[in-house]
């Protein structure tokens, strides 16, 4: 056993060593992918790759017993001034009951309840344990073994005595963790809820707090959690339905606690007004954007429109005074009287109104670009590019017409970057591995058609082989207007989602560029990753121009190096552009949270370029290094990925390739 321990432990160390300098979290809750059955067998399928599960043989996984669960039984004596009791059952991931104490299973279980009431009318819990004027959890009560993972636990702390009704919903929350971390490095976590009315034990799902999911926060959040110096919660609250037992007007009523009242926490910290605790938050999509967080699905998701106030919407909007608002307010009663939940109309004082998000608006003419065809596709040739665009009626759009309309194509789709490419003139971008030009002179439209030709004057390069790929920019500049008739903005960019089209330079088979990342997963935190003017919205037409080969000044800006190191943000240990203050919300380790489910696997491809990195500790990086450099940013990880590049190529693929000891996907494990 200890062998098994210290072999573990090694695993473990060595993961970390391979880790980026920052890890949000160490632990993570992690659920069986597949069947129980595959569980018992020890299958590794039973887990995703990203967990260090996957990697367990049969008997370790038998040995550890992977997992935490808890189910809240019976609750007795849950009323006021007394000590309640819960049933627990508490098993693995094989359903298997565990030993809190960690003597016959490993692994420490530490529990907290926490119990609040729910209070309909003022739509809030109220915490029923007050600790030192704080709200507050038990943990310190009794338990009692009835074996097999059956335990029951007794309140240390009766519950408030007087205020509150055991005949209304209520909610126990049961959270806590299975500590494993000297075993194999990480924690299991749980947070689990019991929605019942207490005088009857009745079931009171639906009938408390459903306002939102935790899927709107682990978008950004990976996972959600707090931990560090400057969190209170060392890591066990990991969902909003936690989160809102606590913080809400009724438990944070003293002046002392009011800043951390949901209402109006989770409104400034997300907005970047909240200075506690710690480093200043970076928010990647536009604030006034309350779907983001709201899920609209969730049983109670609209109520963000529905009940204006002071605190929640004076916590974003922190110019108003209310002393003088409407004539002076000191209440919320006549909120809604004004702010209506949805006028239908846009920019107006109606609450969704007011939040429309300028992209989404109506006054848009929602163009839809596509590239119909392209001929002429050979090296020393000038590609002749057919396109097509209509509005979100259907109508033809003639794009000579618009803000902007231009073509671009680039090469070759193994690596954008490669080849011989001459600047050409006027109106005209060429550069390393790309081509992007103004059609709207020079492009013939017919109208009959609705098509739009244009003949690039960029040549493809003659040492140029394989596929190229070709996209195009679509805007105009149009007047949004509030419902009043005012200019909400002059200068809006409606812009098209852009196309894409690869063609072969040869006979050989037309190879399209790789999916490494999709725009979806950019989205899930950036709701809209627009660049450049708000009109390259996909991530295929980002790594065209964003290529190993291109500079601004001396930094690269190699999307590869580019992303990696833009996400690491503040714990970037060289500079970064203005990126190193840049807070990311999630576990690096997590590759596939950004990219595809293979799209983080390290390159065999030969014909793939180095990257120039002259502010770097060496230069030029491979394709791999320069990757892998973008978050392991510190002097030791570049020691060793250059002690590794020999002049022929990186050595990076036979220790760090898929399916090898440190193989990328196993030392990310989580």
């Amino acid at each position: 056993m200890a062998l098994l321990q210290r072999g573990l432990l090694v695993m473990a160390t060595a993961g970390a060593l391979a880790i980026p300098a920052y890890m949000p979290d160490n632990s993570v809750s992690i659920a069986p992918k597949s069947t129980d059955r595959a569980v018992a067998q020890g299958d590794s399928a039973a887990y995703d790759t990203n967990a260090i599960e996957f990697y367990l043989d049969a008997d370790t996984q038998a040995w550890i017993r992977p997992g935490l669960n808890v189910a809240i039984g019976a609750v007795t004596n849950f009323a006021p001034g007394l000590k309640p009791t819960v049933a627990l059952t508490i098993t693995d991931d094989l359903k298997q009951g565990l030993d809190i104490t960690g003597g016959t299973t490993p692994g420490v279980i530490s529990l907290r309840f926490v119990p609040a009431t729910w209070d309909a009318a003022n739509r809030t819990y109220r915490d029923l344990i007050t600790a030192s004027g704080n709200p507050s959890r038990d943990n310190a009560g009794t338990w009692t073994d009835l074996g097999g993972g059956k335990y029951t636990y007794t309140f240390s702390l009766a519950l408030q005595a007087t205020g509150w009704d055991a005949a209304t919903p209520a909610t126990l929350a049961v959270v806590g963790s299975r500590n494993l971390t000297d075993i194999i490095g990480k924690n299991y976590y749980v947070n689990q809820w019991k929605d019942f009315v207490p005088s009857t034990g009745a079931d009171a799902t639906g009938k408390v707090w459903a306002a939102t999911t935790n899927t709107m926060c682990t978008n950004c959040h990976d996972p959600l959690t707090f931990t560090g110096s400057n969190w209170p919660h060392g890591g066990n609250y990991r969902s909003i339905r936690t989160c809102v037992l606590c913080h809400n007007k009724s438990n944070m009523s003293t002046a002392a606690l009011a800043e951390f009242n949901g209402q109006v926490f989770f409104h400034q910290i997300h907005a970047g007004l909240n200075e506690f605790p710690g480093p200043e938050i970076t928010y990647p999509q536009e604030k006034n954007n309350c779907d983001g967080c709201h899920d609209p699905k969730a049983p109670q998701g609209a109520t963000w429109n529905m009940f204006p106030g002071m605190k929640a919407c004076g916590s974003c909007h922190v110019t108003v005074d209310f002393a003088k608002h409407a004539g002076g307010q000191t209440d919320d009663a006549k909120c809604a009287s004004c702010h209506v939940p949805d006028s239908g109309k846009e920019w107006d004082i109606s609450v969704t109104g007011a939040h429309v998000l300028e992209y989404m608006s109506t006054q848009s003419n929602g163009y839809v670009s596509s590239i119909v065809s392209v001929s002429n596709v050979k090296v020393g040739q000038s590609p002749t590019i057919v396109l097509k665009v209509v509005d979100k009626k259907g109508a033809k759009v003639d794009p000579t017409k618009l803000g902007t309309c231009s073509p671009m194509f680039a090469g070759p789709t193994a690596d954008y970057g490669a080849g011989t490419w001459l600047p050409v003139p006027p109106a005209t971008t060429a550069t390393k591995g790309y081509t992007r030009e103004d059609a709207r002179t020079k492009g013939v439209y017919d109208a009959t058609a609705g098509t739009l030709t244009y003949t690039f004057a960029g040549k493809i390069p003659t040492d140029l082989k394989g596929s190229v790929g070709f996209t195009l920019d679509l805007r105009n500049n149009i007047i949004l207007y509030k419902a009043d008739g005012t200019v909400r903005n002059a200068a809006f960019r409606d812009a098209a989602q852009n196309p894409f089209y690869y063609a072969s330079l040869g006979t050989s088979t037309v190879v399209p560029r790789r999916t490494s990342v999709t725009i979806a997963q950019c989205n899930k935190c950036h709701d809209r990753l627009a660049g450049h003017g708000g009109q390259r919205l996909q991530t295929q037409e980002c790594v065209m121009c964003h290529n190993p080969m291109v500079a601004a000044g001396t930094e690269s800006v190699d999307m590869k190096r580019m992303v990696h190191r833009i996400h690491t943000g503040e714990e970037l240990t060289q500079p970064y552009f203005t990126f190193n203050e840049v807070t990311y919300p999630g576990d690096r380790r997590n590759c596939v949270t950004c990219h595809s489910s293979t799209g983080f696997y390290l390159s065999t491809d030969p014909t793939r370029l180095s990257t120039p990195t002259p502010t770097d500790y060496f230069t030029p990086q491979g394709p791999t290094t320069a990757a892998c450099l973008g978050c392991h940013d510190a002097k030791a990880f570049a020691a060793h990925a250059y002690l590794n590049t020999a002049p022929f190529g990186e050595a990076c693929q036979a220790c760090h390739g898929a399916g090898n000891e440190w193989g990328v996907d196993k030392v990310h494990a989580r």
